[in-house]
C-alpha cells in the first residue's frame, strides 16, 4: 500500500532555493526527481533517509523559470507536487 510522504516544498514559488521536507517511516532510501513540463528529468538524487522528518535544501536557480514536477519516493511511499521557479 502506497502512503503519502507528507511532502512539502517551500517557498513555492521560489527564486531557486527550495526546501523540501518529507516523512520517512524508517531508514530507507529516498529519491528526489525534478521534471520539466515536457517530462524531461532535470534533477535526480538518491540518498538514505532517516526515520522521521527529513529536511533537504537545494538551489535550482540555474533552471529556467517555469513550472516543474517534484517527485519523491521513499521506501514504498510516493508523492508528487508542482513547484514554480520564478
Amino acid at each position: 500500500v502506497t502512503q503519502a510522504l507528507f511532502l512539502q516544498a517551500y517557498p513555492n514559488p521560489t527564486n531557486g532555493v527550495l526546501n523540501i521536507t518529507f516523512l520517512a517511516k524508517d531508514n530507507s532510501n529516498y529519491q528526489i526527481e525534478i521534471l520539466d513540463m515536457t517530462g524531461r528529468l532535470v534533477f535526480n538524487e538518491s540518498n538514505k533517509a532517516q526515520a522521521g522528518i527529513n529536511f533537504l535544501n537545494y538551489d535550482f536557480s540555474s533552471l529556467p523559470k517555469g513550472v516543474y514536477m517534484l517527485k519523491a519516493r521513499c521506501g514504498n511511499n510516493y508523492e508528487a507536487l508542482r513547484i514554480f521557479i520564478k
